[in-house]
């Protein structure tokens, strides 16, 4: 997985300016294949909150807008999460979040 974070840093040097700026709003080909993913949240702030999870090596954000509002009441630092993930250009994108680390 590091070379999965290398690979994101490098296209977020060297792409244009707008490209993929945020998140995919739909999944495609690849997203809608990928499982939930485990991991806890590491920091929340007004609009974000970023988790960590062994299936990546770096921080995952996660926008405020992509996550129920009754799961957000509820997360705190230290949070069990399970999410889904869409890709920016800096790396994946944490989306419908959910508390717990149950993955169904």
């Amino acid at each position: 997985m590091p070379e999965a974070a290398t690979l994101f840093d490098q296209i977020n040097t060297k792409a244009p300016e707008n490209f993929r700026r945020f998140g995919m709003r739909e999944d495609n080909a690849i997203t809608e294949r990928l499982p939930r993913f485990a991991g806890s949240v590491e920091v929340t702030k007004e609009r974000f909150t970023f988790v960590r999870s062994g299936s990546y090596p770096e921080s995952i954000f996660a926008h405020h807008s992509a996550i129920a509002p009754a799961v957000l009441d509820q997360l705190e630092v230290g949070s069990d999460v399970n999410f889904r993930v869409r890709f920016n250009r800096a790396g994946p994108v944490a989306i419908d979040m959910q508390l717990g680390r149950q993955i169904d």
